[in-house]
């Protein structure tokens, strides 16, 4: 038997998930602003049960696979703007990944950061410690 021959006569048994064939679908309504849940029942129509934490990372490897400008919209064009014009990020975009970029970080790092590499506590420390 020679491969054509046997290409012909036999489909190929390696598994895919029940979600394969309606991952455009699937994207088609997730980019339509559906919820998990909503694309969750849409497939319960078509006969395919699974569980919204499947949708959920079937959409997100999609996202992965279709890269960055898949995801990339106006408003956060104009959110990384606002945040390279401003000039002291507050703590509490630091504390929600809001920080991207080294230069954000080091001028976040700034605020808290002293000229002087000796702390006034160990100033006085040493101070003590010199007295006695």
């Amino acid at each position: 038997m020679d491969i054509e021959q046997f290409l012909a006569e036999k489909k190929p048994t390696r598994k895919r998930g029940k979600l394969f064939e309606v991952a455009g679908e699937i994207m088609q309504l997730h980019k339509a602003g559906y919820a998990v849940s909503d694309i969750q029942e849409w497939l319960k129509t078509k006969n395919i049960r699974v569980s919204n934490r499947a949708v959920y990372l079937k959409i997100k490897n999609l996202k992965q696979k279709q890269g960055p400008s898949a995801t990339h919209t106006p408003e956060k064009e104009d959110e990384e703007k606002r945040l390279k014009s401003e000039p002291n990020p507050s703590l509490n975009r630091f504390k929600s990944s809001g920080i991207k970029s080294r230069e954000e970080r080091e001028a976040f790092a700034s605020q808290f950061i002293s000229d002087q590499p000796i702390s006034p506590q160990t100033k006085r420390l040493i101070a003590k410690k010199e007295q006695s």
